[in-house]
């Protein structure tokens, strides 16, 4: 499936959410079932939950970005580690000496 996006009006601005590939039908569904309570709210609240909902998703997909540079992260640490043991069990390194500094 493609990413999508789905626009909803509510009384004082248009909520957007891009959804990614993997996403079924029912997840439509509940997103639908979010606006249309959503769309029973005052203003004021409306834009409450709005903000709330923008905060849960901003905070997801920095989560989602932390989660990937780690793991690219670790895979290089893991590559430069296995680098590092070559090059002791081949002699071509010696212990730090913290007194040489």
């Amino acid at each position: 499936m493609d990413a999508w996006e789905l626009n909803f009006p509510l009384k004082k601005s248009m909520f957007q959410i891009r959804i990614g590939e993997g996403v079924n039908d029912m997840s439509k569904a509940k997103i639908d079932t979010l606006f249309a309570m959503v769309e029973e709210q005052p203003d004021p609240v409306q834009d409450i939950i709005l903000n709330k909902v923008r905060e849960i998703i901003e905070e997801q997909r920095a989560e989602t970005e932390w989660d990937r540079l780690l793991n690219s992260t670790t895979d290089a640490l893991d590559r430069w580690g296995g680098e590092i043991e070559s090059e002791i069990s081949a002699g071509l390194s010696e212990p730090f000496d913290y007194k040489r500094l």
